[in-house]
């Protein structure tokens, strides 16, 4: 068995997001527990699709156009379309938000930046 070592492309709006260190993902559907009365099973049901996003790159002091859409859209706040490229042909598409944005690294470090984008709508896999 040959393991896969993926190259990662993020995009937001169609504009790369350079320096991508990491980007990890979490498809998820919601589910509501629904009891009757006098039953003591539960049926669950699925609810609405989601997901969750953590992505980290390389900061630097003149951003790239992807890096300075994520702060803008943290600024407004607003919601813009993620596409992830994993391994060159794995592709993950979702609209979301940043959540909360951290700066890391102390002095003669790399500057990294720590992102959590709260997905709306699902994420599509391709």
């Amino acid at each position: 068995m040959a393991y896969t070592i993926a190259s990662l492309a993020l995009t937001i709006d169609s504009v790369t997001v350079g320096q991508v260190t990491k980007c990890d993902i979490e498809s998820l559907i919601g589910e509501e527990d629904v009891t009757a009365d006098d039953d003591t099973s539960i049926t669950r049901y699925f609810t609405i699709k989601d997901g969750n996003c953590s992505l980290e790159y390389m900061y630097d002091e003149s951003p790239d156009g992807g890096q300075q859409d994520i702060q803008d859209d943290y600024d407004t706040p607003a919601t813009s379309v993620y596409v992830l490229t994993r391994g060159g042909t794995r592709t993950f598409t979702f609209t979301a938000f940043p959540k909360s944005i951290k700066h890391v690294g102390g002095p003669k470090e790399n500057q990294r930046v720590q992102v959590t984008l709260a997905v709306t709508g699902g994420v599509a896999t391709a």
